[in-house]
């Protein structure tokens, strides 16, 4: 299982059994009008911004290309041109970059959003082990040299950071900084907690062949019911699409996950500007249990933000938001 080292302590990242194979079936842009509070957060201090409401849908065109890899094939998009923000998105929700790419705050970006291997038209061929989180960060380098990138800024929400922060200890001559949405590190008590909900109930649906209904299941419990809402505002066809990842997530991205570990001997490999943003009505401890292990590694690198009246969607339900906490945070950490 994955798990995060914290002294002699080890706490548990993610659980997801694995499955049973018998038991398988098969089967241009837009951004809300905002009022900013308070501005991001210096190291040491908390900030917070009230979520917006989204009026229209973001009803733009998004190319993807297709970057043949090794042992994959992997969709990527680019928007705008700047210094390079390379996103990684979390489980089901394939597009955190959509709604992002057209936000006032983060222009003057190059911004680079992929579907990870599996996801959409992303091949889900395996390495012979089976896809692993390392596999998914050499992925993302691969694209950043495909894209002739040395460094970057590096965005992660939910699964995406666990990815991310792979990326930073493996590769930490490509990130620039790291931004860390909501990535599920908690301790062992909390992960029990949740598990009903969150992994447990949809994966019995997801056994009996209802892949659609346990991946809708999935999203409900770490946000609302409103989530088909919240995606198909500002991402067109998201909703489908996360829908047509349930084999993905229930059977390579559980695995990846429980392979997994970290704790404060790779955080020391990592020597960059952080940034941790919480959604404010985002269910449970387990995201705040992982905002204070980042504090306590990387210390005053880490710069907390809050996006209140949103939860563990928040790229999905108020992508200006986002976008404006991102903007001002590399905005004063420019790459070198």
């Amino acid at each position: 299982m994955a798990r995060t080292r914290s002294g002699d302590d080890v706490m548990l990242l993610g659980v997801l059994p694995s499955l049973d194979p018998e038991h398988v079936t098969s089967s241009q842009g837009f951004f809300s009008p905002y009022s900013w509070g308070a501005s991001a957060g210096t190291p040491g201090r908390e900030s917070t911004r009230m979520a917006t409401s989204v009026e229209d849908p973001a009803d733009q065109a998004v190319m993807f290309e297709r970057l043949e890899l090794p042992d994959t094939l992997i969709e990527y998009m680019v928007s705008g041109s700047g210094e390079p923000v390379l996103f990684t998105h979390g489980a089901l929700l394939s597009d955190v970059a959509v709604p992002l790419a057209a936000q006032k705050p983060l222009e003057g970006y190059q911004l680079i959003g992929y579907r990870r291997r599996g996801y959409a038209a992303s091949d889900p061929r395996l390495a012979p082990e089976g896809t692993t989180i390392a596999d998914m960060a050499a992925d993302a380098a691969a694209l950043l040299d495909h894209l002739g990138i040395h460094r970057a800024h590096i965005v992660g929400h939910s699964m995406g950071g666990i990815v991310s922060l792979q990326c930073a200890q493996a590769y930490p001559d490509r990130v620039g900084t790291l931004s860390l949405l909501e990535p599920p590190f908690g301790t062992d008590e909390t992960a029990q907690a949740i598990l009903p909900a969150v992994v447990m109930e949809p994966l019995e649906k997801y056994a009996a062949g209802d892949k659609a209904g346990a991946a809708s299941q999935a999203l409900e419990a770490v946000s609302d019911e409103h989530w088909r809402t919240h995606v198909s505002a500002t991402v067109p066809g998201g909703v489908d699409r996360a829908l047509s990842n349930a084999d993905t997530f229930f059977q390579r991205d559980g695995a990846a996950v429980m392979g997994f570990e970290f704790g404060a001997e790779e955080a020391a490999k990592i020597d960059v500007p952080v940034l941790s943003m919480l959604g404010g009505e985002t269910p449970g401890t387990l995201y705040h249990e992982g905002r204070a292990f980042f504090h306590e590694w990387w210390g005053d690198n880490v710069e907390d933000f809050n996006l209140l009246g949103a939860n563990h969607l928040l790229p999905f339900q108020d992508p200006a938001g986002v976008a404006y906490a991102l903007g001002d945070f590399l905005s004063r950490h420019a790459l070198d």
